[in-house]
C-alpha cells in the first residue's frame, strides 16, 4: 500500500498554489484498487503564515484528505502526522489485518545457501 504527504509552505502562498495540480496528479495515478491515502500538511508552522488555515481546511475537506499543519523544526505534529498515515493505511487494508508482507515467503527450507 502507497500513502502520499502532500506538503505546502504555510508562509508561501505559491506553495499550497501548487498543491492543487499536485491533488489531481495524486488521484489521477492512484491505485484503483484501494482508497488512495494522503495528507495536505502545512509545514514551518513556526514561522508567520501567509496562508489563510480555514481555506486551506475547505480545500481538504472538499478533496476529502485530511490536513494537518506541523513544525519539523519544532518536531510539533510530526508524530502524529505519520501516525494519521498509518492509521489510514490500516483501515484501508482489504482484509483488515493490517499484515503488508502477504508477499514474504517465511518458511524455512532448511537451505542455508
Amino acid at each position: 500500500m502507497d500513502a502520499t504527504i502532500i506538503i505546502y509552505d504555510i508562509s508561501n502562498q505559491e506553495s499550497l498554489e501548487n498543491v492543487t495540480e499536485i491533488c489531481k496528479r495524486w488521484q489521477r495515478f492512484s491505485s484503483r484498487k484501494t482508497k488512495p491515502v494522503a495528507i495536505l500538511v502545512g509545514n514551518k508552522s513556526d514561522i508567520k503564515r501567509e496562508i489563510n488555515k480555514e481555506d486551506v481546511e475547505i480545500f481538504a475537506e472538499q478533496k476529502q484528505i485530511p490536513h494537518i499543519e506541523t513544525s519539523a523544526k519544532l518536531n510539533e505534529n510530526v508524530t502524529e502526522m505519520f501516525m494519521s498515515i498509518i492509521k489510514r493505511l490500516i483501515e484501508n487494508d482489504s482484509d483488515g489485518t493490517g499484515d503488508y508482507d502477504d508477499d514474504v515467503d517465511d518458511s524455512d527450507d532448511g537451505d542455508d545457501t
